[in-house]
């Protein structure tokens, strides 16, 4: 039996399987990116492995495609988050729970994601504006380090180099300026001014940040081939819906 080196990560979730047969624990970690394995189930155990702790990871397994054993040690709880009286804590935490494991491939590293990850659990706006700007950016560096990446710059469809970029086309990622884009407007994504590089920040655009969550929920849905119910609450309560 061999043992990994030591890696960090935030644990998404754990899956008992009865008081002596343990758990699958699911984590996401900056070394080995999605992990899956089993773990020992005990009260202090499953208080140390909820959703949103950070956790040291040690691995034991077999063969490379085995699921292996986990050893977790505690580094820094999420209770307060999730205990947050707002409520939006405790969705966020669902977020990262549900996306990064119907998203992300096992057993590949994606420290920049997992950085992000870390940013966000630590500095949980209270500002919705501000949550939902956090989010759509993260949303759309996990679409770039995924291999959904938003051609946002080069590439974009214009009528001259005067057509200012207003539209997301749907189908390919593209900027479309709004010369090129009119004929087909009711089928295009709406751009937010920021990532169209015609504002130098998001301060108190509200609507910029519901453009730029309708563009990023857009190829989730298409990477994640589902519904992403997590995230469809978060964004409805950072827009008030």
């Amino acid at each position: 039996m061999t043992q990994s080196p030591p890696d960090e990560g935030v644990v998404l979730r754990l899956k008992p399987l009865g008081e002596r047969a343990g758990g699958v624990v699911t984590l996401f970690t900056h070394e080995n990116g999605l992990m899956r394995g089993m773990v020992r189930v005990s009260k202090k155990a499953t208080a140390d492995m909820l959703s949103g702790n950070i956790v040291r990871v040690e691995r034991w397994r077999r063969l490379d495609n085995q699921l292996g054993s986990l050893t977790l040690e505690l580094l820094s709880s999420s209770a307060a988050l999730v205990m947050r009286e707002d409520g939006v804590g405790a969705l966020l935490v669902g977020y990262f729970a549900e996306i990064l494991t119907v998203l992300m491939p096992e057993e590949h590293a994606y420290p920049v994601i997992y950085e992000a990850v870390l940013r966000m659990l630590a500095d949980c706006p209270r500002d919705m504006t501000a949550l939902g700007r956090d989010v759509a950016e993260f949303e759309r560096l996990v679409l770039q380090e995924v291999g959904y990446g938003l051609a946002l710059g080069e590439d974009a469809v214009r009528e001259g180099v005067d057509d200012v970029l207003v539209w997301v086309s749907p189908n390919t990622g593209r900027a479309v300026g709004a010369l090129a884009g009119e004929p087909y407007a009711d089928k295009l994504l709406p751009l937010p001014a920021v990532w169209a590089g015609q504002a130098a920040d998001w301060t108190g655009e509200a609507d910029e940040v519901a453009k730029a969550l309708r563009v990023t929920g857009h190829f989730l849905y298409r990477a994640c081939g589902q519904d992403v119910v997590s995230r469809e609450r978060l964004v409805a309560r950072i827009l008030r819906l």
